[in-house]
């Protein structure tokens, strides 16, 4: 992959209201921090999701620096003038701790863990949910929804796919000031793998897609690019009857 490199329920109650203003300043926050990564490295933005028949199941999301790992090695060793680290993986914990910690208040979602890998760069969250219901309520946090989203429809002999978290209107949310600086992270960001990959524990007999390939009887896999914003909604959609 080619890579530019510089130098230099709805929410409508005031509790869950609150909720969602703390959830994006805590997004806004790693995307900020992030603006370096961004700027300097390849990374490739990675979703799985693992679901069984009863709709209880497994989510991740990682954005995986690991291409660039030597580069960020080196930032990470420069100093400012108070003999303080200008860059480090630790800034990213308070911020995955807390958007953890939101995820894990929302009822069946349990077991949200961060991810924050100082060696290989790579950072993201994971969590389990017990049904579909509250996989949607996640989702909808992530997606920064002003009223619960439907992401996924799952029936006995059915799933529908219906849209993705909008990645692209998250991350751009906090583009740096200088216009060159914009630009080359735009670049960037265009530039960036993007896999998801769901694995629906159960026989596939057919799959109604856009780019959506089949993984053996069972998985699904998007390869491409992270979507535009105006086409984020359905560019991974998928309709699957099972057998």
């Amino acid at each position: 992959m080619h890579c530019n490199t510089v130098k230099t329920d709805k929410f409508t109650n005031e509790p869950l209201i609150l909720g969602l203003v703390f959830l994006k300043s805590y997004l806004q926050h790693i995307i900020s921090i992030s603006l370096l990564l961004f700027l300097t490295g390849c990374f490739e933005l990675q979703e799985k999701l693992e679901i069984t028949e009863s709709g209880k199941g497994d989510y991740s999301f990682t954005f995986d620096f690991s291409q660039s790992q030597d580069l960020f090695n080196i930032i990470s060793t420069y100093k400012d003038k108070k003999n303080r680290r200008v860059f480090e993986p630790k800034k990213f914990e308070k911020p995955l701790h807390l958007l953890s910690k939101e995820l894990n208040s929302l009822p069946g979602v349990y077991n949200c863990k961060t991810l924050l890998d100082s060696t290989r760069w790579r950072l993201g969250i994971r969590f389990a949910f017990v049904d579909i219901n509250a996989l949607n309520s996640a989702l909808s946090k992530i997606n920064l929804s002003k009223e619960e989203d439907v992401f996924i429809k799952l029936k006995r002999k059915k799933a529908d796919w219906i849209q993705n978290i909008n990645w692209m209107n998250i991350i751009t949310s906090n583009l740096p000031s200088s216009e060159k600086s914009k630009s080359v992270m735009l670049e960037q960001i265009d530039s960036a793998s993007y896999v998801y990959h769901w694995n629906l524990n159960r026989a596939i007999k057919t799959v109604k897609s856009y780019e959506i390939e089949r993984m053996g009887s069972s998985e699904l896999v998007f390869k491409g690019k992270i979507p535009s914003i105006d086409k984020a909604e359905y560019i991974t959609q998928w309709n699957v009857k099972f057998k």
